[in-house]
């Protein structure tokens, strides 16, 4: 679970070379009004413009965030790791902390186990929508087996956000909110440092070792989690 960092105050120099692609005919889904030229078939690589030289870059000290970006302009850009949409905002995630990407994987590992037998698919770093102007990626998410969409639009059965030693309490309070919104029935919240969890029902958060989804045979035993963890 993670949002606070640094962040590339100049995304707008990314959008404006995706822009230029596209206005020139790299991707077929804009031309600009000014050019008179025919586009062409089977554009070479270097005929394209250059990738911006990211080495420029500067930072913003605080919240890292970028403003005012459409969605439609966030759903065509990929990042590494991935960030999410906000009102607007884009907004960077932490990543790269051993104990919270050895959980999720462990998680991950789990649930995947488990999906024939449970009539489910997992996966991590999803894209899902929480409402007309935001977008999170939490750590897992688990849906019904079955076709997914690229972003994920209906409720998972289950969402999970393990925390980074940066996460605050607005911040957690905030994206679970979003996804009790969006009508996802259960949040699961872990934290490698504490080695508890929790979950959120309603308003309801209940700290437990066994994490369960009422009405489903979906349940996770954080003390065997938390031990591969130790074993690692």
């Amino acid at each position: 679970m993670r949002r606070n960092g640094l962040f590339y105050a100049h995304m707008h120099v990314i959008l404006g070379w995706a822009r230029t692609v596209r206005g020139r005919g790299g991707s077929g889904r804009r031309t600009s009004r000014a050019s008179t030229r025919p586009p062409r078939q089977g554009r070479r690589l270097w005929d394209r413009p250059p990738v911006p030289d990211l080495s420029d870059l500067c930072y913003v000290d605080g919240m890292a965030t970028v403003s005012h970006f459409r969605l439609e302009e966030y759903l065509d850009l990929s990042f590494r790791p991935d960030r999410e949409y906000v009102d607007g905002e884009i907004r960077e995630r932490n990543v790269g902390r051993w104990e919270h990407a050895r959980v999720q994987a462990l998680l991950a590992a789990w649930f995947v186990h488990h999906e024939r037998e449970w009539g489910t698919v997992a996966s991590t770093e999803q894209r899902v929508r929480v409402s007309v102007s935001r977008v999170r990626v939490p750590d897992l998410v688990v849906l019904a087996a079955g076709p997914q969409a690229e972003v994920v639009t209906e409720p998972p059965l289950l969402v999970v956000e393990v925390l980074s030693p940066d996460d605050t309490y607005s911040d957690t309070q905030e994206r679970a909110q979003d996804y009790r919104a969006m009508g996802v029935e259960t949040v699961w919240i872990v934290d490698p440092r504490t080695r508890t969890g929790r979950m959120c029902r309603g308003a309801e958060w209940i700290e437990a070792s066994r994490l369960e989804v009422k009405g489903t045979p979906l349940f996770v035993e954080l003390a065997e989690i938390f031990r591969q963890l130790t074993a690692a």
